[in-house]
């Protein structure tokens, strides 16, 4: 047994006994910290609108859509809706500042970086994106990105900027020991799904990379061993009409970053205790790629396999333009500790938004065209217009119905923390399922992180969607695989959950929260 599936059978079948919730050091600064760098605040102008949330994944009437200039404005905007604070609100523990995307117990172990390109002058270069205060750390100034294309062995050519995702692991790992690089990896997946939809509603095109030399571009971002690594990088591009270019190879005849004599700036160091977590910090170092052959060969990794049966159809989708994805970003919420919608009856609409948009597939580095490395199984409760059941939603909107009748009870069986969610009052629970042999087989130890952003790309495509038709989404992680696997019907096909979101109508609360600017 390969150590990803070792992983993988303690994160998703013994969870008790890798998982903890209770702080084992200090809590790490909530963004990283560069004394003494260069900093540079960004435009604080910020539009209010992005558009229809449709057209964050393809969708929508295209109004607004016409490309517009990558400029300074356009990057400001574009990294305070990809990871900037949506709000603040007050807790025990003092002012928490949310972020765009859910993270558990707002952690925030994902970290931003940007390279930009010649045309932002002065600006050009690798920065890091300090969201706290929403501004640019100048880390290689002026640096072009041959080292990038090198170390990715693909044509950058072209590219409006390009978007590093890192996790510091002592962030999660902190509270949560050695089960926080499964944690770790999922956040990086949710944040590459942000920025591939804010992107798409600015008129970009991102491309996911998931396979690159990591000791490169580690050196390359300043990463050190044992506290950050790098999870996904995602260039985009000016869309073109009618055209949706894949990664492209190969890569440009240019070196990989050496070790030179000058390095970005130091950030205080938050490095992971090792005894906690040598588990993972091992697993992940295991998975790196070294040099560039093993980015080009073709994966062999496999698609997850759902149960079929018999399809449901979906009325007509209707021209009336659905919530504004800033309007969504700002709403997005994951609710109480203790999730309790109020459940009434939601409009049938929300469901089919989820079940048209969710699956949409992105361009990546490790499947074909028109596919995802992950399913989306939805369980409904009191939905205008659907029946109580299981139904899987795969991509062009096509949903197929698993099982009938109210899944709450079952689901709720499966819950290890039962006053976590209430399913009773839980509308919809989406669970983003994928297949650990098959990705493992293919992809080897990188497979675990690979099929887990995977998962957390359409885990935040549930959270903003529900977000556009008034819903909190609670992520959790907080069940049985087997038995939750079993309700949703996925025995004998090798799939899990990776990911499960609890979708509801809120409650007032008596916590106060800033009120969305609209």
């Amino acid at each position: 047994m390969i150590a990803a599936e070792r992983y993988w059978h303690r994160t998703l079948y013994a969870i008790e006994g890798v998982s903890g919730d209770k702080p084992s050091g200090p809590q790490p600064p909530p963004a990283k910290l560069y004394p003494g760098a260069l900093r540079r605040r960004l435009a604080g102008s910020l539009p209010l609108t992005l558009g229809d949330v449709r057209r964050a994944f393809g969708g929508g009437d295209g109004e607004g859509s016409a490309v517009r200039p990558f400029d300074a404005g356009a990057l400001s905007a574009l990294l305070h809706y990809v990871y900037g604070t949506s709000r603040v609100e007050p807790s025990r523990q003092g002012l928490v500042l949310h972020r765009m995307v859910p993270s558990a117990r707002c952690c925030y172990s994902a970290e931003l970086y940007v390279w930009l390109p010649d045309a932002f002058g002065a600006d050009a270069g690798l920065h890091y994106y300090d969201p706290a205060h929403h501004s640019l750390i100048a880390l290689r100034p002026q640096a072009d990105a041959a080292p990038v294309a090198a170390a990715l062995a693909a044509d950058l050519d072209g590219a409006r900027c390009v978007l590093f995702v890192t996790s510091r692991f002592w962030k999660i790992a902190y509270r949560y020991g050695a089960y926080a690089y499964r944690l770790c990896t999922q956040e990086a997946g949710i944040l590459v799904g942000n920025a591939l939809a804010v992107a798409a509603a600015m008129g970009l095109d991102g491309h996911l990379h998931h396979r690159f030399v990591d000791v490169a571009l580690h050196r390359w971002l300043g990463l050190r061993a044992d506290e950050e690594t790098l999870l996904g990088v995602v260039p985009l591009y000016r869309r073109r009409a009618g055209t949706r270019r894949g990664i492209r190879r190969p890569a440009p005849a240019t070196g990989l970053p050496a070790a030179d004599a000058d390095p970005t700036p130091p950030s205080v160091a938050t490095a992971c205790d090792r005894r906690e977590c040598a588990e993972f910090l091992d697993l992940d170092a295991g998975s790196w790629i070294r040099d560039a052959a093993g980015i080009v060969a073709p994966p062999r990794a496999g698609f997850v396999r759902l149960p079929r049966s018999e399809e449901v159809s979906l009325p007509p989708e209707t021209e009336t333009a659905t919530a504004d994805l800033a309007a969504a970003l700002r709403l997005r919420s994951s609710g109480l500790p203790c999730f309790n919608p109020t459940g009434e009856r939601l409009p049938a609409a929300a469901f089919e938004l989820l079940c048209r948009y969710a699956t949409v597939p992105h361009v990546s580095d490790v499947a074909s065209a028109g596919h995802l490395p992950v399913g989306l199984i939805l369980a409904v409760h009191r939905v205008e217009g659907i029946a109580d059941g299981v139904y899987r939603a795969g991509p062009g909107g096509r949903v197929e119905a698993l099982r009938r009748g109210s899944p709450a009870a079952d689901l709720a069986a499966t819950s290890s923390h039962p006053f976590t969610v209430n399913f009773e009052t839980a509308n919809v629970v989406a669970a983003v399922v994928g297949d650990p042999e098959l990705a493992c087989g293919g992809l080897g130890d990188r497979g675990y992180r690979i099929l887990n952003v995977e998962a957390g790309i359409v885990a935040q495509r549930v959270c903003l969607l529900g977000a556009a038709a008034g819903l909190f989404a609670r992520p959790y992680n907080t069940y049985d695989a087997r038995a939750s696997s079993r309700v949703l019907g996925l025995e004998a096909t090798g799939a899990v959950p990776i990911f499960q979101i609890a979708l509801g109508r809120p409650r007032p609360a008596d916590r106060w929260r800033t009120p969305p600017l609209s």
